[in-house]
């Protein structure tokens, strides 16, 4: 069997001889579709090839995981280049697809050969069980194994009508919509259920496929016009109702009370995202009514209103409306009105709007995930939170300028991570390779990739909730409408945002792209939208599933990376991100110069410490420039200081206002080290410095050739059922030379991803990451 026939060589050959045939056809000026349709002919031959040698490979023991994956995107892109030639738009990058696709295969089956002859071996891939799953200590379970889940998010066409396509492509999670039909009589429309949502969803039952469904809570179009009040035009991001209208809540809790036992009944019910990137800024009588009665109980008297805000005012009715509401006429959900705070007043309305928006938000979401829970107790919620916005500071990753944060959206992740069963967020993490001077946003030099959003908001999150898994429902690593660009960094990007999002703790995510329909057809949005998708980069798509099939064998270690202790801790003010966006600036420096200091880095908020104090893990709290923040803050930072943690300052401006931006007497914290307003640069060997004094346990340093901590290389340790691993990953450009330093005084490394061997020293090339057990 290990041996090929003659026959199958003789095959073989012929197959080389027609791809050269088919290679000289393209260099004429022969028809574009003409072209297309004979690679895609030729990749379908070379598939039936592989198929039948993996069979015989199977046959023989092998684990075919890794092989099949490429030929499952073979067979699929064969069938989207044949709807593309169709399409004029489309069939010229479509070759671009097919000529990949070829190469590929091309690939994979010299790889079966010498698999066949016993010259190599495939490596196991576990196979996992995600129908079911449970989540416990930061992680989801299938039984006692720790799992991954992946897929892609838009639409649900390859896994309704391809699931064995979807199943061999290594996904093991599906998109899918939580909706149903209220008639204006009051009764549901349970058998148009069963005929649509309720069919996929037993579908993916059978075959296997746990699903992630957005809520569709929107009241029904007839509700609109019998009941006007419901009605308010850019109310939230998507949402053109009221919310707190008694209308809507008498019918979403209705919607919910029946919905939910339907999709119960299918085991592949997961979980529920409750909204698609939120952002609640608009206004109504309704609401206005209910801010005016949050500032009464807050308050209690005018005077002390007038007080906090630093300005009269005579009668709770003056306050008609909130300084972040949409700018009229524009009807975009991310502009807001102008907020001049030179006003008198100003500092003090933004911020209580701000506090109010969070708490009617987050009890808004607490709402529905408590009504979920109460009719099915195993289904898991989580919010798509725009993650990305959550960290902005004074520029906006399309250059623009802000001198307003994006915490008037009434998004508080905290609050919303408590009140569901996981930790949601829709994250990007960009190629930048091509982007000469990324803007300041994206970090203090030009990186290979966005990374600094992504490892911010996974380790946030897992600061708030570390016992829940993160779910990131919108996975961003490609932009729309954007020609694709250089076939293998796109590829090698793909794979390195996995591993980075996984050790950073993304337990579960959906890709983002532009779909098609079954047919291979683009899915409604149109080629100018289309153009970019991942759907449109076999290469992009082939790195993809082979990562994540690669991450299935290292899941242990991997996933412990995001559990560990976290003794460096950035302290998150709500109260300076809503006020301050150069809080947010000094928050993100500070992080980007502790990530290369061989640490996990946590987060406290004030909240947090307020309610507990410094955690007992902590040993160094930085405050960045965190000029508004809550009377708690500085008595318990004293608690902290007195206990042994130490605490430094970025600016000598830290504590210096109340939340609604009232001065304080005295701000100045005794035993805390002061830093000036700097860079990430600048930073970086003073945290190192005060890591040390602080007794912070740092099992990996980073040294360049001049034995300095490593600009651009991140490094970290874990311990995972007794056996200790260690990463590294170059964010730079350039290739670097390090050398790491681990605590037995190992100088032998083995990247059990690749099997590579690396003494004493390491060049690690752009987007290199290995990873080994020490």
């Amino acid at each position: 069997m290990g041996i090929l026939t003659r026959r199958e060589l003789i095959t073989q050959g012929i197959q080389t001889l027609a791809l050269a045939a088919v290679t000289k056809l393209n260099a004429q000026p022969t028809d574009i579709r003409t072209q297309l349709l004979s690679l895609v002919a030729e990749a379908e031959n070379r598939c039936d090839i592989l198929r039948n040698r993996l069979r015989a490979c199977e046959e023989g023991g092998e684990d075919i995981a890794m092989p099949d994956s490429s030929l499952a995107l073979g067979e699929l892109f064969c069938r989207f280049s044949r709807s593309d030639a169709e399409n004029k738009d489309l069939a010229e990058p479509a070759l671009l697809s097919m000529r990949y696709i070829l190469s590929m295969l091309d690939e994979e089956i010299k790889s079966v050969n010498r698999t066949l002859n016993h010259e190599a071996a495939y490596p196991k891939i576990p196979k996992w069980t995600t129908l079911g799953v449970t989540w416990r200590n930061g992680r989801f379970w299938s039984g006692n194994q720790p799992v991954f889940l992946c897929g892609l998010n838009w639409d649900a066409t390859l896994a309704n009508r391809n699931p064995s396509v979807f199943h061999r492509l290594g996904f093991t999670l599906a998109d899918g919509m939580f909706r149903g039909n209220m008639n204006p009589n009051g009764s549901f429309d349970d058998a148009g259920w069963l005929a649509g949502d309720g069919a996929y969803m037993q579908r993916m039952s059978n075959t296997g496929i746990p699903v992630d469904c957005l809520l569709g809570d929107e009241p029904p179009e007839w509700m609109f016009g019998k009941y006007p009040s419901l009605r308010s035009p850019g109310y939230g991001n998507g949402d053109d109702y009221v919310l707190e209208d008694p209308m809507d809540i008498k019918y979403r809790h209705e919607f919910i009370d029946h919905f939910t036992p339907l999709y119960d009944k299918n085991r592949s019910f997961f979980a529920v995202d409750l909204a698609n990137e939120p952002a609640f800024q608009g206004t109504s009588d309704i609401l206005m009514e209910l801010w005016r009665d949050w500032l009464r109980a807050k308050y209690g008297e005018l005077e002390k209103l007038s007080n906090a805000w630093g300005v009269t005012i005579g009668d709770w009715k003056e306050i008609k409306d909130h300084p972040a509401a949409l700018v009229p006429k524009s009807g975009i959900w991310w502009e807001r009105g102008n907020v001049d705070f030179s006003q008198p007043g100003m500092r003090g309305k933004l911020y209580d709007w701000c506090a109010f928006n969070n708490e009617r938000i987050g009890a808004y979401f607490k709402d529905l995930s408590d009504r979920l829970h109460a009719k099915d107790s195993h289904v898991a919620t989580h919010v798509k939170v725009m993650m990305g916005s959550y960290f902005m500071g004074s520029v906006e990753p399309r250059g623009w300028t802000m001198n307003l944060s994006y915490h008037t959206y009434g998004i508080d992740q905290e609050y919303i991570s408590k009140a569901c069963s996981l930790l949601g967020g829709d994250l990007d993490l960009m190629d930048l390779s091509h982007v000469a001077n990324p803007n300041r946003r994206f970090g203090s030099v030009p990186y290979i990739c966005g990374w600094l959003d992504a490892g911010m908001s996974a380790d946030f999150l897992k600061s708030l909730q570390p016992e829940k898994p993160f779910h990131n429902s919108e996975f961003h690593v490609t932009d729309d409408d954007t020609a694709p660009g250089d076939e293998e960094d796109a590829k090698a990007h793909i794979e390195l945002a996995l591993w980075l999002a996984h050790l950073h703790g993304m337990s579960a995510h959906l890709l983002w792209y532009w779909g098609r329909n079954a047919d291979g057809s683009i899915a409604g949005q149109g080629a100018g939208w289309f153009k970019g998708s991942a759907l449109q980069q076999p290469w992009m798509m082939h790195g993809y599933v082979r990562t994540n099939l690669n991450l299935r064998r290292f899941v242990r270690p991997v996933s412990s990376f995001a559990q560990l202790p976290r003794q460096v801790k950035l302290l998150y003010s709500e109260a300076s991100a809503i006020q301050d966006v150069h809080y947010l600036d000094v928050l993100r420096d500070a992080y980007e110069a502790l990530n290369f200091l061989g640490v996990p880095i946590g987060f406290l908020t004030e909240k947090q410490l307020a309610e507990s104090g410094a955690h007992t893990d902590t040993r160094l709290i930085v405050a960045p420039n965190a000029q508004y923040s809550q009377d708690t803050t500085a008595p318990r930072l004293r608690e902290a200081i007195g206990k042994g943690v130490t605490v430094c300052a970025i600016g000598k401006d830290c504590f210096k206002r109340e939340p609604t931006g009232v001065l304080r007497q005295s701000h100045q914290l005794e035993g805390t080290e002061y830093l000036d307003i700097s860079s990430p640069q600048r930073y970086h060997p003073q945290f190192e410095r005060m890591m040390r004094g602080a007794g912070v346990v740092c099992e990996i340093r980073v040294l360049d050739e001049r034995g300095e901590p490593a600009w651009g290389v991140e490094g970290r340790t874990t311990v995972d059922g007794g056996r200790r691993y260690a990463y590294l990953v170059n964010l730079m450009r350039e290739t670097q030379t390090v050398f790491p330093t681990l605590p037995k005084g190992d100088k032998s490394f083995q990247d059990i991803i690749t099997g590579k061997r690396y003494e004493d020293k390491i060049r690690l090339n752009p987007r290199q990451l290995i990873l080994w057990e020490y």
